[in-house]
């Protein structure tokens, strides 16, 4: 099984971030494509996952994406949630799923390789999104990316396993990040090869921890 590894390792400063400092962690990953939120200025729109630290952590999560539909209102702090069921991943690239305001379904039309796909086929529009699930935390709807997507208009997706790691005082996985982050690591991961983020106090940010070969 093909997994990516991220290892979140604040170790004795887990407390002073949850206690003194009051927040969360939070993980985001990098999607290309999509209108994303208005007034978006973040490398990414939605904190994919939140948490408490603890001294050290660790999230995995497979190659595999799921397409979903919501009306949440797209707006600093809300939580989005499903409208409708979601589509079982993994879904594919290269094709185009239509939501029909009900539904999503796999329809015969094709799209770019490497890219997701959904169109909208009701007269309203609706915001579409791309979810992924993970070790961190249960069920498979975990928002990553989201498009406000017109009346029989397309939206793309393009994922990559980068993600940014920052503090944060939201608490809900596919939590809406309009306002600006404070300092954040990026970080790109490959299969099977872990990474592991440390904490810099001083300046309330995570590192990637590069041994000495």
């Amino acid at each position: 099984m093909a997994i990516f590894t991220l290892n979140i390792d604040p170790l004795a400063d887990a407390g002073y971030i949850a206690k003194e400092l009051k927040e969360q962690v939070a993980i985001a990953k990098k999607v290309d494509g999509g209108d994303g939120v208005p007034g978006g200025g973040n490398p990414a729109d939605i904190a994919w996952q939140i948490f408490s630290p603890l001294p050290t952590n660790q999230v995995t999560w497979e190659l595999k994406y799921s397409v979903y539909a919501t009306q949440t209102q797209l707006k600093d702090g809300a939580t989005i949630t499903q409208t409708a069921p979601l589509l079982p991943p993994p879904a594919d690239t290269g094709v185009v799923y239509a939501f029909d305001g009900t539904t999503m379904a796999r329809t015969t039309d094709t799209g770019a390789k490497g890219t997701y796909t959904i169109r909208n086929d009701t007269e309203k529009a609706w915001n579409l999104g791309l979810s992924q699930a993970s070790s961190l935390s249960a069920g498979a709807f975990k928002p990553l990316a989201v498009s406000p997507t017109g009346p029989q208009q397309r939206t793309q997706f393009t994922p990559h396993e980068t993600v940014y790691v920052f503090l944060t005082k939201h608490k809900e996985d596919g939590t809406v990040t309009v306002d600006t982050w404070g300092p954040y690591a990026e970080v790109s991961l490959e299969l099977d090869k872990p990474q592991t983020l440390h904490f810099d106090k001083k300046n309330s940010k995570f590192f990637v921890d590069n041994p000495k070969k």
